[in-house]
């Protein structure tokens, strides 16, 4: 039923990650660029940025500020728990505020496995029937945890711009956990369809979600990303 290979789902449509002309995993990618020491691990996510705050950095915050208001007053009322990513993060040179659409993959067995690919199959088709706006197919996953979100990459903290939809599980932090195959007896399709339709709350209580640190999947045309070393930056900027 399923498998778990990361906090966040998504690749990056300003990288194509290519290797013998087959698309690598998200998930793969950045495991191994950590194992590099090529973008952040989760023990030195909050050191201060290299420079100091220069304009781009001031422009970004202002169009946060202006563009992602529901992403704002949701992490307010949440208790300012902010949502992160994993990401490979800007390139030298670049802003490090970064406005990005990133491709979905929650349905490519090279994200969460093959197991995982199913499982998000069974959520899709699920949700579908319930005329959902948001689903695997059309989404990406956060974690409302930097460290988690830094085991795959450089956790940045993320804000969609203007209106979103997401969901997320109630009791189970995880959207999605390898550990649910090693149930005996294993779950059958429809036990997991039952166990989705319980769990999944739509576009309700998104606050709830952020302060137990759970997982979240969104929805959004365009979102900005933000390294995590600019979390005290930002909350100062934006109240929070």
């Amino acid at each position: 039923m399923t498998g778990r290979a990361g906090s966040a789902g998504g690749s990056p449509d300003r990288v194509g990650w290519q290797t013998g002309g087959a698309r690598l995993g998200r998930h793969r990618v950045l495991k191994a660029l950590v194992n590099l020491g090529i973008v952040a691990a989760a023990g030195n996510l909050f050191a201060p940025p290299a420079e100091a705050e220069g304009r781009c950095e001031k422009e970004a915050v202002d169009l946060i500020r202006q563009q992602c208001q529901p992403m704002i007053q949701a992490v307010r009322r949440g208790g300012g728990q902010f949502l992160y990513r994993g990401s490979v993060g800007p390139q030298d040179g670049d802003c490090p505020f970064q406005r990005v659409n990133e491709v979905p993959d929650l349905l490519d067995e090279t994200t969460y496995g093959k197991q995982g690919a199913s499982y998000f199959a069974l959520m899709e088709k699920w949700l579908i029937g319930r005329k959902s706006p948001i689903r695997p197919s059309n989404a990406h996953i956060g974690v409302a945890d930097a460290r988690e979100a830094g085991l795959w990459g450089q956790a940045c903290s993320c804000w969609p711009v203007g209106h979103f939809d997401y969901l997320w599980l109630e009791e189970s932090r995880l959207i999605y956990d390898s550990r649910w195959e090693q149930r005996q007896p294993l779950w059958s399709d429809a036990q997991t369809v039952n166990f989705i339709s319980e769990e999944t709350r739509i576009n309700s209580k998104m606050e709830n979600g952020l302060s137990k640190q759970h997982e979240i999947m969104f929805r959004a045309e365009v979102y900005w990303l933000v390294p995590a070393a600019y979390d005290v930056l930002l909350r100062k900027a934006l109240h929070l």
